[in-house]
């Protein structure tokens, strides 16, 4: 099942019990996601390798309790990624072997409508609390789409200023994942 067939089935009253029962604090917002089911659901989905995952993530370092995260997958592991040599020495047993965890809220919204809802995601989780994880995570950046290309450009101008740098300047500008750590702290 696509996202875009899990909407089809869903009713503006059931998505909008599931906002409400999954993100209180988005309320105000509720004419908004309105609005964005409308549009997405006259919205030709695309195609797409990646499928929605929606899983609970919690890191006991960042979050001050367990949350639902929305990610892609498409088969790729951990172990094949380019940074994954970086990594090797700090991640739990079994790491390497898992899929990757991909962000999906800076993809156009008709790869989103294209992609698949993940088995296990679809067998744990009802489809409007899966839909409202969808729409909370697509509208992360913005209830346009335009808004989330925007701030995935500044990120991508962010990365290529880091790649014109010397290693020096690199030094002097980065701070360190454990300094970010220790912040957070």
């Amino acid at each position: 099942m696509t996202f875009a067939q899990l909407l089809d089935g869903l009713s503006w009253p059931n998505l909008q019990a599931a906002l409400l029962r999954c993100y209180p604090d988005h309320r105000n917002s509720l004419e908004r996601y309105q609005i964005l089911f409308g549009k997405l659901k006259s919205t030709d989905p695309q195609e797409s390798t990646m499928r929605i995952v929606v899983k609970e993530s919690y890191n006991p370092k960042i979050d001050d309790e367990p949350c639902m995260e929305v990610v892609g997958r498409n088969g790729e592991r951990n172990r094949d990624q380019v940074d994954f040599d970086h990594s090797r020495a700090k991640v739990a047993p079994g790491w390497a072997d898992e899929e990757t965890d991909y962000a999906v809220s800076y993809r156009p919204w008709a790869k989103w409508l294209g992609m698949p809802i993940d088995p296990t995601t679809l067998e744990n989780m009802p489809p409007a609390e899966i839909a409202a994880h969808c729409l909370a995570d697509m509208t992360f950046h913005g209830f346009e789409e335009t808004d989330a290309q925007a701030v995935l450009e500044e990120i991508k101008a962010e990365v290529a200023k880091l790649d014109a740098m010397t290693p020096e300047e690199r030094e002097k500008e980065s701070i360190s994942l454990e300094d970010v750590m220790k912040a957070l702290e």
